[in-house]
């Protein structure tokens, strides 16, 4: 995103996402470039739909989870709670056999389920974000704190 920034400030933000257009045309399979334009499609144009594709492109040609997750958060954007779901399942799945936390995953999780009115499988995520409280670092306890209150709020009211 470093490189955004520079050619943002230089060329402008419509010369700077061609740019990255252009360079995803020469290299295809640069997992890294798909990543950083479905970052700057999200982030920066809220086009989520372009976005969910280059996050789909980059974890293909990586296989990284983090590309997973990213995706994960367009399709909830798009409001396509299941598709959502799916991909977070997937992306917990490789966390677990990467020995890596799943809180993220959970979180989000939950707020699918909030979302399609599914109590049960809600409260099941929830309670997996209960138990993840212990990994989290003191720095960020509070936010986690939280939002696991803004969680159990919200399942409340289902």
């Amino acid at each position: 995103m470093h490189l955004w920034i520079n050619l943002e400030k230089t060329i402008g933000k419509e010369e700077a996402l061609k740019y990255f257009q252009n360079e995803i045309k020469i290299n295809d399979v640069n997992s890294s470039l798909w990543g950083s334009l479905g970052q700057i499609y999200m982030d920066i144009f809220s086009n989520y739909e372009e976005a969910e594709k280059a996050f789909k492109n980059a974890f293909k040609y990586s296989l990284n989870g983090q590309y997973l997750y990213d995706r994960s958060r367009v399709l909830m954007e798009l409001k396509k709670y299941k598709e959502a779901i799916e991909v977070l399942l997937e992306s917990r799945k490789i966390s677990e056999q990467e020995e890596e936390l799943t809180d993220a995953e959970d979180i989000e999780l939950a707020h699918c389920y909030i979302a399609l009115k599914d109590r049960k499988n809600a409260e099941k995520y929830l309670e997996f974000v209960k138990e993840g409280i212990d990994n989290i670092h003191e720095e960020y306890i509070d936010e986690y704190k939280s939002t696991l209150a803004e969680l159990e709020n919200l399942i409340n009211k289902l």
